[in-house]
């Protein structure tokens, strides 16, 4: 199975949609996003209901572990300010920040951040969703160069907006990236 996306391996170990993907080593998802586990990020992430990601992040520490994860630092993927502001958090930063605590970690929220607005991408095809995030990031050389980054999402759905974060970081220097996700649509 791809590692990015979970579908059957095709060319050079990954699925024939992530091939042309190469700046994130690995993606680990807890579990699919199906009930309960798609109704608790729901909660997380458009019912405020914030203690729930101490709980997820409880699951990530299990990926990290069970997948010998090296990280210097914690970073979650930035949502943008207008995201931001109408949802009043980012459910990528609580997970991450958690994680962090619970590693012994550095949390690095303003690692990277949105250099534009991106559209949602909730029913977005692969090419479109790829285009939609193509450098939408940008992050801060001093703080990621020639680190291990653990990348921290919600939902991996075709990896786009992991590997777009991914490019960012590793054109600021970042030594490796492997990401952690709740779950995989």
């Amino acid at each position: 199975m791809c590692s990015l996306c979970g579908k059957q391996k095709v060319v050079n170990g990954r699925a024939h949609q992530c091939a042309r993907k190469n700046q994130l080593e690995n993606a680990y998802a807890w579990g699919k996003y199906q009930e309960p586990l798609s109704k608790a990020i729901k909660r997380l992430k458009y019912a405020r209901d914030i203690a729930l990601g101490d709980a997820l992040a409880q699951h990530l520490v299990w990926l990290v572990e069970s997948n010998n994860i090296k990280a210097d630092m914690v970073v979650p993927v930035p949502l943008g300010k207008i995201r931001q502001r109408e949802r009043g958090y980012n459910q990528a930063a609580l997970l991450a920040r958690s994680l962090a605590l619970i590693l012994g970690l550095a949390f690095k929220p303003a690692a990277v951040v949105r250099t534009r607005e991106t559209a949602s991408q909730v029913g977005l095809s692969l090419e479109e969703r790829l285009l939609n995030v193509s450098g939408a990031f940008r992050a801060v050389p001093d703080t990621v160069r020639g680190k291990r980054i653990l990348l921290v999402d919600d939902v991996l759905t075709t990896g786009a907006t992991l590997e777009a974060t991914a490019v960012a970081l590793r054109e600021a220097g970042a030594a490796s990236i492997e990401a952690v996700v709740v779950s995989r649509a």
